[in-house]
C-alpha cells in the first residue's frame, strides 16, 4: 500500500501544479523545452517566414503570434564582421533590452531534434548569437520561449532582401498592421543581392504560396 499511497501523493502534487499554472486561463510554460520532444521558439526576424524557418527546422509548426516587452528590434553585425561576409549582405536582426519597447513575432512549436539545426543557423557554435528564454505575451497567455540574441553587437543597416523576408513573414502570420508598417519603413543599405531570396522563393514555390506576398 505504501508505494500506491506515494504515487497518489505525487499525482496530487502534479495536478495542483497544473491548476496553478493555468489559473485565470493563463497559459504558462515552465520551460521552453518540455519532455514531449518539442520546444517553443520565438521568431522575430527572417524566421517569421515559415519557408525560411523550415529550411533548417522542417518540423516547425505555427503556435501563435505574440510580443515581448522590454526589448527593441535592432540590426547589426558581430563586432567587426563585414557586411559581405554574411549570407544576407548586411546587418541582421537581434533583440536588445530597451525600456518601454516591444517586439512582435511568432511562436513556433519545433521538434527537439531540430534544436541543433536552429542553433547552427543562428551561429551559436561560432559565438555569433546566444540562446535565451523570453516571456511572450500571446492571446493564450504568457508563454516562455527559446530565442536568440546577438553577441558583440555593432549597428549596421539591413539589406533590402533581408527586410523583405521579415515583412513577408510578418504579413504571412498576421502581425499588427502598425508593426508591419514600421518594418516596411526600415532603412536599408541598398545591397540588392538575391542569393538567399532565391532559395526561399524556391521553397515557397514548392509549397505553392504566392511569391508576391510581402512585397513593399
Amino acid at each position: 500500500m505504501a508505494p500506491l499511497f506515494a504515487c497518489g501523493l505525487l499525482l496530487l502534487s502534479l495536478l495542483q501544479k497544473e491548476v496553478q499554472s493555468t489559473k485565470h486561463n493563463k497559459t504558462v510554460t515552465a520551460h521552453s523545452t518540455n519532455g514531449n520532444g518539442y520546444f517553443m521558439y520565438f521568431a522575430y526576424a527572417s524566421n517569421l517566414l515559415k519557408e525560411r524557418l523550415r529550411l533548417n527546422s522542417p518540423s516547425a509548426v505555427f503556435n501563435s503570434t505574440g510580443k515581448i516587452k522590454g526589448y527593441a528590434l535592432k540590426f547589426g553585425l558581430w563586432g567587426e564582421l563585414m557586411e559581405n561576409e554574411t549570407a544576407w549582405q548586411g546587418g541582421v536582426a537581434t533583440i536588445k533590452e530597451q525600456k518601454d519597447s516591444e517586439v512582435w513575432g511568432v511562436v513556433w512549436k519545433i521538434s527537439s531534434e531540430d534544436r541543433r539545426n536552429l542553433d547552427k543557423q543562428e551561429g551559436v557554435d561560432r559565438g555569433l548569437y546566444r540562446p535565451l528564454e523570453v516571456n511572450v505575451n500571446t492571446t493564450y497567455g504568457e508563454i516562455l520561449c527559446h530565442a536568440y540574441q546577438m553577441n558583440n553587437f555593432t549597428s549596421k543597416l539591413a539589406s533590402p532582401q533581408y527586410k523583405q523576408v521579415i515583412c513577408m513573414g510578418a504579413e504571412q502570420n498576421g502581425l499588427p498592421p502598425d508593426y508591419i508598417r514600421e518594418l516596411h519603413a526600415l532603412e536599408t543599405n541598398n545591397n540588392n543581392s538575391t542569393s538567399m531570396l532565391n532559395t526561399i522563393f524556391a521553397a515557397k514555390h514548392r509549397e505553392k504560396i504566392p511569391s508576391h506576398v510581402g512585397q513593399p
